[in-house]
């Protein structure tokens, strides 16, 4: 209950500092920050706190407007962009596992990359599956379910989604 009282006075605020902004700008300063629909919505989805009420395939959809970059390796620590929209589908638990593994095998564009190299929506939902599991497999070296470096061939994330699929299958795996 705390929670819903602060993130609504958390948007009461912000929503009477925007009017405030919007009242000494002129309407070209306003049309020249304009932004498009699909802009906006990925921007408000980056932002808001009522991501964590929103169903795990939608989550996973927006991660199609993602932008950053994960430096050395795929966690959530070496990511130079937005981690809230991460946040939230690593807030579902245990319910975004098997959503994750199946998003594995989507080739949507996004916008982030791993050390410079774009990255699929199905890499993607491989990083959010690996910053919210673990499993430690007999042979981490050559277990296809672990992507140990750029770029993520289809083949690879193909090798990688049916490793999953295993693991979660048989239940192996822990929640981090």
């Amino acid at each position: 209950m705390r929670f819903m009282v602060l993130c609504l006075i958390t948007v009461a605020a912000a929503c009477s500092e925007r009017r405030s902004q919007d009242q000494t700008q002129s309407p070209a300063q306003r049309d020249s920050q304009a932004l498009s629909p699909a802009q906006r919505d990925s921007q408000i989805l980056a932002t808001s706190p009522v991501l964590l009420g929103r169903p795990i395939g939608e989550l996973i959809d927006s991660l199609r407007s993602l932008r950053g970059n994960f430096r050395r390796q795929l966690a959530i620590g070496s990511f130079d962009g937005q981690i809230r929209l991460s946040q939230a589908i690593l807030a579902h638990g245990d319910s975004a596992v098997a959503p994750l593994v199946e998003c594995m095998s989507r080739h949507d564009s996004t916008g982030v990359t791993w050390q410079d190299v774009p990255l699929s929506l199905g890499a993607v939902c491989y990083a959010m599956l690996r910053n919210l599991v673990i499993y430690e497999p007999p042979n981490e070296e050559s277990w296809p379910g672990a992507i140990r470096r750029p770029p993520i061939t289809d083949a690879v994330l193909a090798a990688a989604q049916a490793a999953w699929r295993d693991v979660v299958k048989r239940r192996l795996y822990g929640l981090s």
